[in-house]
C-alpha cells in the first residue's frame, strides 16, 4: 500500500537503528537543545558556532529520526536514483547512446579548439563524466547534460559548444531532459515496495555518519570547554539516556521555544 500523503518515514517499519546512529542522535538532540537555551546560545555563538550550523545538525537529526516525509523520501530519490527502473529501459539506452555520442565528441573537439594546453585540460576535466562511474545512467548522463549547457558561461570552453551545437546537440539534449522527467516522475510514482523499508534504513544510517562527523565538528570547535560543559552538551564521554525526543524542527533554530 503507498503511504498517505504526509506520512513520516518513522511511522512505517523501518529496521532500527544500529547503536552508533541511536548514540548519534540522542547527542545531537541533547546538543541542539542546549544551543537553543540562553546562557549557552551566547557561550557557542560566541565560540563560532552559527545560526547555519545549527540548522544543519537539525536537518541531520531529522534524517535519522526518520521525520522526513515519505513523498519527500521519493522526491529526493527522483533526482537520485540508486540504480535505472527495468520498466524504462527506453529511457535508459536514449541516455547511454547520448553519453556515447556526444561526450566523446566533445572530448575530440578539445585539442582542436582550445589552443592553451592548461585550459585544454581544464576544460576536459569538466566535461569528463563524474568520478563515480558506477552511478547509475539516470544520475550520470542529466549531469553531463547539465555541464554542457554551462559551458556557455565560461568564454574558454565556448567554442566548443558552439561546435557542439551546430553538430545538432541541443536536440539531443532536450530528449535526454525529457526522458529523465520521465524517469523522476516514474520514480516518485512507483509502487511501493517491501524492500524500499531496507533502503530508507541505510539512508537514514548514512545521515548517522554524516550526524556523527557533524558532532565531532562542534567538539573540536568547542574544545575549550571545561570537561564538565562538554558532558552537558552531549560532546563528552557520557551519553545521554533514551527518552528525550523533541521533534527536529522544535530544534532547527537558535531561537529557544521557550521565548517563540
Amino acid at each position: 500500500m503507498f503511504p498517505p500523503p504526509g506520512t513520516l518515514l518513522r511511522a512505517l517499519p523501518l529496521p532500527p537503528l544500529t547503536a552508533a546512529a541511536e548514540e548519534a542522535l540522542r547527542r545531537a538532540r541533547t546538543f541542539l537543545w542546549g544551543a537553543q537555551q540562553p546562557a549557552w546560545q551566547t557561550r557557542l555563538l560566541l565560540a563560532g558556532y552559527t545560526p547555519e550550523q545549527h540548522a544543519h545538525g537539525a536537518y541531520l537529526a531529522s534524517h535519522v529520526s526518520g521525520e522526513r516525509t515519505f513523498d519527500e523520501w521519493r522526491l529526493m530519490r527522483s533526482f537520485a536514483p540508486p540504480s535505472d527502473p527495468e520498466e524504462l529501459a527506453d529511457e535508459r539506452a536514449l541516455l547511454e547512446a547520448f553519453e556515447a555520442r556526444w561526450l566523446a565528441r566533445a572530448e575530440a573537439l578539445v585539442p582542436a579548439l582550445v589552443l592553451d594546453e592548461d585550459i585544454r585540460r581544464e576544460v576536459l576535466e569538466y566535461i569528463s563524466i563524474d568520478p563515480e562511474p558506477k552511478l547509475c545512467a539516470s544520475r550520470r548522463v542529466p549531469s553531463l547534460g547539465r555541464r554542457f549547457r554551462r559551458m556557455t558561461r565560461i568564454p574558454a570552453y565556448a567554442p566548443v559548444w558552439e561546435q557542439l551545437v551546430k553538430e545538432g546537440i541541443e536536440p539531443s539534449l532536450e530528449q535526454v531532459e525529457a526522458a529523465t522527467l520521465r524517469i523522476r516522475e516514474y520514480i516518485e510514482t512507483a509502487p511501493f515496495e517491501p524492500e524500499e523499508l531496507t533502503q530508507m534504513g541505510e539512508a537514514r544510517e548514512v545521515a548517522g555518519l554524516r550526524l556523527r562527523a557533524w558532532l565531532a565538528e562542534r567538539a573540536r570547535e568547542l574544545a575549550a570547554l571545561s570537561e564538565e560543559d562538554r558532558e552537558v552538551l552531549a560532546l563528552g564521554t557520557l551519553v545521554p539516556p533514551p527518552g528525550f525526543e523533541p521533534p527536529a524542527m522544535m530544534l532547527s533554530t537558535l531561537t529557544s521555544p521557550n521565548k517563540a
